[in-house]
């Protein structure tokens, strides 16, 4: 049930701009196979870093001699993770399979990332949040980012504006500042 809820979230932007409701979605590329890619143009800004994060006391935490983690070395502990049929669960799930690893069991789902850093930060449980988003976090030293380095990506986040739409200057304007701003 999440998952056809997430992905109709997305499904249904899609369709608002194609319907000429919307102007602009920025968000993740429209599935390989779908309309929207044969009538939308889809500008990618940025990709997204993923990291793996601890509490600061973490028994993972203090194997500072570690310099990279292995997957299996993640497994004994409890996780959080993303709702199904989110793209950063799809990741997560790629991850687990392509190691041979079923989800854990009991494991907790939220779409708040700060949901996922309050409880991570007061547990022995591991989160995956954008790495952007666990660096402020770490600076301030309420969490680790563990030492792993994922094999799979997200997809690159972008704009997404209708092919046979004129964009408007002010539009462009927009899209211009956010395309800087994101490679800040």
């Amino acid at each position: 049930r999440r998952r056809h809820v997430l992905q109709s979230r997305q499904r249904r932007l899609v369709e608002l701009l194609r319907a000429g409701k919307l102007d602009l979605v920025v968000g993740r590329m429209p599935e390989t196979n779908s309309q929207a890619n044969q009538d939308c143009l889809f500008h990618p800004i940025g990709d997204e870093a993923l990291a793996v994060i601890a509490a600061s006391h973490h028994p993972l935490v203090r194997r500072e001699s570690k310099r990279h983690l292995r997957f299996e070395d993640l497994l004994p502990y409890p996780w959080i993770l993303q709702l199904p049929g989110s793209p950063l669960r799809g990741v997560i799930e790629q991850e687990f399979l392509s190691n041979h690893a079923q989800l854990p069991q009991g494991l907790i789902e939220t779409s708040s990332f700060l949901t996922a850093v309050g409880l991570v930060a007061q547990s022995e449980m591991l989160a995956v949040i954008p790495k952007s988003i666990a660096g402020t976090f770490s600076r301030h030293g309420m969490l680790r980012i563990l030492p792993y380095v994922f094999k799979h990506a997200l997809s690159p986040w972008g704009s997404l504006v209708h092919r046979d739409r004129p964009v408007s200057r002010i539009m462009q304007e927009f899209l211009t500042h956010l395309d800087e701003t994101a490679h800040l």
